[in-house]
């Protein structure tokens, strides 16, 4: 699945750099530190996991929590995100 630059806008920007920052991260602490709703992040989640720039894995030890961080396709458009912020905000 292709994404476009218009889908990286809202919520799924906001994931992306939020793992950026963060690393991995369980869905609930995505879902608080993005502000989305319930549907919103796995809105976000499918269309991000789908492109290729997310994975998701299950811890092996209790309490088996599911994380989701970024590949290494991922965390290069994050950072494209990031410097593109930057330089509108100069």
């Amino acid at each position: 699945m292709n994404i476009k630059v218009g889908d990286l806008i809202n919520g799924n920007k906001k994931v992306l750099l939020a793992l950026l920052d963060q690393g991995e991260l369980t869905i609930s602490e995505l879902k608080e530190r993005c502000g989305l709703s319930l549907t919103g992040m796995y809105s976000a989640l499918n269309k991000l996991i789908k492109a290729g720039l997310l994975e998701e894995v299950r811890e092996s030890n209790f309490p088996f929590r599911r994380l989701v961080r970024l590949t290494k396709k991922g965390r290069e458009a994050a950072l494209l995100l990031r410097r593109l912020d930057e330089i509108l905000k100069m």
